[in-house]
């Protein structure tokens, strides 16, 4: 638009921010949306402007990461919720332009997926009895996979039944359906189930929200009953071999990926955890324990404890007493009432070390993620879930302790159904300080 010659000069920025929709004025917000925000650390070239302009994707071959600062999309990851309809699943809104464009051209959409249900299920898509541009990846009962695509004049599908995969066997299977040069095609674990013809053209999807877990229709024959470890979307179509390096391990393409989706595991309601890794979660009503026990401990005079804490959902620890313990031998090391941090209850109400009431401020430098991280709940409301890595809480980490053999009891204490409140935990550490001069063998 324009050009300005100024005089060579560097300075620092001052303040604590750099905003976004703002500045450091709050009466100057920008009214409107915002879909992506970027600061390189050099000048870009008219070429690569160009590509930004035509939806490119930081990291392709026409758009260079190299000295990519920040990166603020809300396409990646789906800024997810959960729909108030009374519906379980999730829903992406599909006013951005880049997602509504994706059958505008060749694409590939991916979900990763494990169930035991043999009814059908949509694992993402948009089609309902009122919306007709869609794009639907789907189950079907008892072992059928079908790749959907419609506009507003035909609609064309390929379904498949695979003879050597059973994809309702309780496993992970990864199912993608690849659309190019007017081929659709459907793979699963990284193997062509089939392919066909298809001519609908390029054309925009429909509808306010793109769903996870679901599609459209409010029926709830339609839902997908298990759990969706990542969703992902490539404005290409991916090549036989990239979908085998997926399924072979988790080798993602950069080029053309325009959003992803790697949601917490409880859709089912029965697991929780981040990407990788997963929660143990208990769910009976009242207390629940687990019990740890380590034995031919080096001679050592303390013990440093550390996990992830999570306290997932409706607890109620001011007006129920819900409350996480630890005990080292049978001695209470750590007591900490956890709360959602929204309506009547704190986001820690009490905490208690080594049997002393302490501030709840010691144990608040802890938190490491949060906010509906889980999406647990109702299909209405999702409370403000909370993670703790209580490695960082140092009075456990100097836990006085000598004897060769040690018990550590976990305990979650929740007063509500199991499905609204839990505590989980995760990546257990147990750290033994030796004494001055103690040999280790290892073997």
């Amino acid at each position: 638009m324009g050009t300005r010659t100024i005089a060579p000069s560097s300075y620092a920025l001052l303040g604590d921010y750099l905003y976004l929709g703002r500045d450091s004025r709050t009466a100057v917000a920008f009214k409107g949306e915002m879909g992506e925000s970027r600061v390189w650390m050099r000048a870009l070239s008219t070429n690569e402007l160009a590509e930004i302009v035509a939806f490119g994707v930081p990291g392709s071959d026409a758009l260079s990461k190299d000295d990519l600062l920040a990166e603020y999309d809300l396409h990646a990851p789906f800024n997810a919720s959960k729909p108030w309809t009374g519906w379980p699943g999730y829903r992406i809104l599909l006013g951005a332009p880049k997602l509504g464009r994706v059958p505008m051209t060749n694409f590939t959409c991916e979900a990763v997926f494990r169930t035991t249900s043999t009814g059908a299920g949509a694992l993402m898509g948009n089609w309902s009895n009122h919306v007709y541009n869609t794009v639907n990846l789907q189950l079907e009962g008892p072992n059928v996979v079908r790749f959907y695509l419609r506009n507003t004049d035909a609609a064309t599908w390929l379904s498949v039944t695979p003879t050597d995969i059973n994809t309702r066997d309780g496993q992970w299977h990864r199912l993608a359906g690849v659309r190019g040069n007017n081929t659709m095609a459907l793979y699963l674990d990284g193997q062509l189930m089939g392919s066909q013809a298809e001519t609908l053209g390029a054309y925009p999807l429909q509808g306010p929200y793109y769903y996870l877990g679901r599609d459209g229709r409010a029926d709830a024959g339609f839902l997908f009953r298990g759990d969706i470890a990542a969703a992902r979307i490539w404005t290409r179509a991916l090549s036989a071999d990239e979908l085998a390096g997926l399924a072979a391990s988790n080798a993602v393409p950069a080029d053309g990926l325009l959003v992803q989706y790697t949601p917490m595991l409880t859709n089912t309601l029965t697991t929780a955890g981040f990407p990788g890794s997963r929660f143990l979660r208990s769910f009976v009503t009242l207390t629940n324990s687990a019990a740890l026990v380590f034995t031919d401990l080096p001679q050592h005079d303390k013990i440093g404890l550390g996990m992830m804490l999570a306290q997932l959902g409706q607890m109620k620890p001011t007006a129920k007493g819900d409350r996480f313990m630890i005990r080292v031998d049978g001695t209470e090391v750590l007591s900490v009432g956890l709360g959602p941090n929204q309506g009547a209850e704190p986001q820690i109400s009490t905490l208690s070390l080594f049997g002393e009431a302490t501030n709840v401020e010691v144990f608040t430098s802890t938190l490491t993620c949060g906010d509906d991280l889980f999406f647990c709940g109702t299909a209405w409301s999702d409370y403000r879930d909370h993670v703790y890595d209580l490695a960082l809480l140092e009075p456990l980490q100097n836990i006085p302790h000598s004897a060769d053999t040690l018990l550590v009891e976990i305990i979650g204490v929740q007063d509500a159904i199991p499905e609204e409140a839990s505590f989980g935990f995760d990546r257990f550490e147990l750290t033994v300080y030796p004494r001055r001069g103690t040999i280790l063998f290892l073997q």
